[in-house]
C-alpha cells in the first residue's frame, strides 16, 4: 500500500500564509497529516518515509482569493508561481530523492492568498471561503489517495 503524507505549510504570522496550518484541523482522511510550518528543509527525513507527499500551502498563481490549483512539483515555474515556501519545498524533495529515492511523487495544492503581509489572522476574503476551501481540498485528496 502506498504511504501518503499531507504536509500543511504556513506561517501564522503572515496572514493568509497561515492557511495550511489552519486547514490541518479541517482535513481528515487515510493519510498522515504533518504540520510543516515554515521549516521545509528540515522535513527531508520525514518525507523520505513516504511514496507520495502532498503539500498544502498559500500560493500566488494569479487567481482570486481562495481559488485552488494543483501543481506537480516537477512542473513548478518559479517565475510565475509564488509561495513563501515553494523554492524550499522543491529543494527539499529533490534532496530527499537524491539521498533516499523517495518520495516518488510530490504535489502542491496551492490556495490563492489575498494578503501575505505580517499580521495575525486570515484576510476576510479568504476567511469567508474557508469552508469551501476545506471541502475542495478534501475532494482533491479523495481523488489522489
Amino acid at each position: 500500500m502506498e504511504k501518503i503524507a499531507v504536509i500543511l505549510m504556513g506561517n501564522l504570522l503572515r496572514r493568509d500564509d497561515a492557511l495550511g496550518i489552519i486547514l490541518k484541523e479541517r482535513i481528515r482522511g487515510d493519510v498522515d497529516l504533518i504540520d510543516g510550518g515554515t521549516k521545509a528543509l528540515s522535513l527531508i527525513e520525514v518525507i523520505s518515509m513516504y511514496d507520495k507527499v502532498i503539500f498544502v500551502d498559500a500560493v500566488d498563481f494569479g487567481g482570486s482569493p481562495g481559488d485552488i490549483e494543483v501543481f506537480k512539483l516537477e512542473n513548478l515555474d518559479n517565475e510565475i508561481l509564488f509561495s513563501t515556501h515553494s523554492p524550499d519545498i522543491k529543494k527539499m524533495v529533490e534532496l530527499s530523492r537524491m539521498l533516499y529515492e523517495r518520495p516518488k511523487e510530490a504535489i502542491i495544492i496551492g490556495i490563492q492568498p489575498h494578503d501575505l503581509s505580517y499580521g495575525m489572522g486570515l484576510s476576510s476574503e479568504v476567511r469567508s471561503k474557508l469552508d469551501v476551501i476545506s471541502e475542495k481540498i478534501v475532494e482533491i485528496l479523495e481523488v489522489m489517495v
